[in-house]
């Protein structure tokens, strides 16, 4: 019981101080590299994990996917500047590059910590830029 009120805290704690970020990106960001974390820890650890009710692995593997694809959204919809035919080709490029550059000064001092989480986040935002 007492470690399912320590997941839970942890959880509930890593959510509290994501709301802290000023933008959606850097906070998905931040829960997509802690729950990774105690997703990890939990698996490296898998007394625990059976002492727990529930799966709380897997509904951290799925917070973390869902986080991936919230941040593939966000540069999806960076790059949907380029395609919309709103406004003439110069000005869809200056609204691109000022979304570019707005999302990339959000998460450029940020970082990946984790290989695996790293590498699928490339290849996620490959995705969504590379037609």
């Amino acid at each position: 019981f007492y470690l399912h009120e320590l997941v839970q805290t942890a959880e509930a704690s890593v959510l509290a101080l994501s709301k802290k970020f000023p933008s959606p990106s850097q906070s998905n960001l931040f829960l997509l590299n802690n729950q990774d974390y105690l997703a990890r820890a939990l698996k490296d650890h898998a007394k625990i994990g059976e002492l727990l009710p529930g799966d709380p692995q897997s509904r951290l593997e799925a917070s973390v996917a869902a986080n991936l694809a919230a941040m593939k959204a966000a540069w999806q919809a960076v790059a949907g500047n380029l395609t919309d035919d709103s406004g003439a080709p110069k000005d869809r490029y200056k609204v691109f590059c000022g979304a570019v550059m707005q999302l990339h000064s959000a998460l450029g001092p940020c970082q990946v910590p984790n290989e695996d989480v790293r590498e699928e986040l490339r290849e996620t935002l490959i995705e969504a830029l590379v037609p």
